[in-house]
């Protein structure tokens, strides 16, 4: 499931950006916490590691019981992740639940404008 069996040998100064990524979510495990606060996990992956990060981030749900929060402008990870949606309205000043269908909606009008 992990795409990087050597990657723990490396130096982390050395490593790609999206590996990075990848062993920042390791070091968050060993803690062992029920919940993993993960920041834009899916900045530099290509499609194929992608898939992998979700199928991965999935297993630690379901393996683990883990909760996840994740901070993304991804919306992939929210329509492939995504339980609840909050969203940071920056005019407003506030934080809220949002549908996840509408945050979806609105992020994909922002890219194509």
């Amino acid at each position: 499931m992990f795409p990087w069996k050597n990657i723990l040998k490396e130096n982390p100064y050395k490593i790609s950006f999206g590996q990075r990524r990848w062993l920042s979510i390791l070091l968050g495990l060993v803690y062992q916490r029920k919940i993993l606060m993960i920041d834009e996990p899916s900045a530099g992956l290509d499609p194929d590691l992608y898939k992998d990060l979700v199928r991965f981030l999935m297993s630690l749900v379901d393996k683990y019981n883990i909760s996840l929060i994740i901070s993304t402008h991804d919306p992939r990870i929210i329509r492939d992740l995504a339980h609840r949606v909050y969203h940071i309205d920056h005019v407003k000043n506030k934080i809220m639940e949002i549908d996840k269908e509408k945050i979806l909606k609105m992020m994909y009008e922002a890219a194509m404008s």
